[in-house]
């Protein structure tokens, strides 16, 4: 599910991927009205995901269906070199009235491979929104966005180190003013490490560690998972960079567990919280923390459900309940950012300048964790700063807008 106000109506929306389409359920304010969209389903694809953006500027959105091989005809979780194998990824061009036209072939994206997640941001500051996929039993693709509808593949450091991505989590973690990306994997899986690597031919290189890559400007990525202490940890899910004790490091939430794996079934692992120190190394915090979800966590999700400005946390759990934690307040500062659930917002950079020189970037997108959707509020921890100089955004048609508000508080367009 994404939340978004799709027909700009002034009332946020739900859309759902489901096994026989899309759906939207149109807010008028009272109720919710369910409508299938005009998007066909491949008989061999099941849409898992979705990712918004607006890529002609023309104020609608358009989709990026992320797909997978259905359940009932799935032969092996572990195929890489079938390109027979897979679902499909599919992009949908609105054509102003909510139904769309499938222009996948046309901008460069005809591409087979089971996707859980995928994200529209730009990634260089250019003004486009870029695409970035996360292939299961494959690699990270990040696609440039060129401008006129077309896209164009970009290496990057997973570029041929197959692996297992399938979360994606969107920051810049250490405030060089260009976002970053975080990507889960299988991690050590003990007795099946050999097994993992399916149809993979002994040339092929496989790398099961979590993929952390450093925006270096220009398309120009860097593997930072080693630097930062993250590579190393176990089978992951969906994750969120966000910043849970408002310091201005963004952390790290894990969702983890395999149900079809039986030693989490006997030794179930407990969700990673990490958070971020000065040096940029993170950190487990989870049993300090109180903080621990031995569940089968498919995906965390944050909200401030009491409004004390600590960020809270929900577990998505699959087999069983989800679990909520509230976060306890410090006495560090923070402010929140509220921007219309509207396409013309989507994928704005949001800008905050303290006074005494440190700047923050986030951009607003929809879609968190993995296969859902977070709080829309853009939160900002500030740590000792009381002072700011300015909030702004900067959308994807080049407006640059003013927000007011107060630290500890919610800032908005004026």
């Amino acid at each position: 599910m994404v939340v978004i106000d799709l027909d700009n109506n002034g009332f946020s929306d739900l859309l759902l991927t489901r096994t026989d389409g899309i759906y939207w359920y149109k807010n008028d304010g009272n109720h919710f009205v369910k409508i299938k969209l005009n998007i066909p389903v491949s008989h061999d694809s099941t849409p898992l995901s979705l990712a918004i953006t607006d890529l002609n500027k023309d104020g609608w959105a358009d989709l990026f269906i992320a797909g997978y091989t259905p359940r009932e005809q799935i032969t092996g979780y572990t195929t890489f070199n079938d390109k027979t194998y897979g679902g499909h990824q599919q992009l949908w061009l609105n054509k102003g009235d909510n139904t769309f036209t499938d222009i996948t072939t046309s901008a460069g994206l005809d591409y087979r491979h089971n996707t859980f997640q995928a994200v529209f941001v730009d990634l260089n500051d250019d003004l486009e929104a870029d695409l970035v996929v996360a292939h299961d039993t494959g690699e990270v693709r990040i696609y440039k966005n060129n401008g006129d509808l077309t896209f164009s593949l970009q290496p990057n450091p997973s570029t041929g180190k197959f692996a297992y991505p399938m979360g994606i989590a969107v920051a810049d973690y250490d405030n060089d003013g260009k976002i970053d990306l975080a990507f889960s994997n299988v991690g050590n899986m003990g007795p099946l490490n050999k097994t993992v690597r399916g149809d993979l031919r002994e040339d092929q290189d496989f790398n099961a560690k979590m993929i952390v890559l450093h925006n270096n400007g220009d398309f120009s990525f860097t593997d930072t998972s080693k630097e930062t202490h993250l590579a190393d940890y176990e089978f992951g899910w969906g994750l969120i960079w966000e910043d849970f004790n408002n310091d201005q490091l963004t952390d790290l939430v894990l969702a983890q567990n395999y149900i079809q794996f039986p030693p989490h079934a006997l030794f179930p692992l407990p969700g990673r919280f990490l958070l971020q120190g000065d040096d940029h190394v993170f950190s487990a915090y989870g049993k300090i923390s109180g903080l621990s979800n031995r569940a089968f966590g498919v995906s965390p999700l944050f909200a401030d459900f009491n409004q004390d400005g600590a960020l809270d946390l929900v577990y998505v759990n699959v087999g069983g309940p989800s679990k909520a934690f509230l976060n306890s307040k410090n006495k560090n500062h923070f402010i929140d950012v509220e921007l219309p659930d509207t396409v013309e917002y989507l994928g704005a950079k949001v800008i905050v300048k303290s006074k005494s020189g440190e700047n923050f970037i986030k951009y607003f997108l929809s879609g968190e964790g993995l296969l859902s959707d977070s709080s829309h509020l853009l939160h900002f921890g500030l740590g000792t700063i009381t002072d700011l100089s300015s909030v702004s955004i900067k959308t994807l048609t080049g407006k640059t807008i003013p927000l007011t508000g107060n630290i500890d508080g919610v800032w908005r367009l004026e």
